[in-house]
């Protein structure tokens, strides 16, 4: 089963072909500042099999989704 996900105003979204490897939430300083809240909700996913659509702005972005 194909999952799918975007940002909140949905301008960036991604498709991944199965289930994430691993999910987590964490709570250090970095992820609450890039979050902007008191946590962050983190997928690990493959690159190869990622299908990433829409502008990436930030230097955040850019680490996390870099374009191959």
């Amino acid at each position: 089963m194909a999952y799918r996900g975007s940002c909140n105003c949905e301008s960036i979204s991604i498709m991944l072909p199965e289930q994430p490897a691993k999910s987590f939430v964490c709570h250090c300083d970095n992820c609450k500042k890039a979050g902007g809240g008191g946590r962050i909700a983190i997928l690990t996913v493959s690159l190869v099999d990622q299908k990433l659509t829409g502008m990436l702005n930030s230097l955040l972005d850019q680490l996390f989704y870099p374009r191959r």
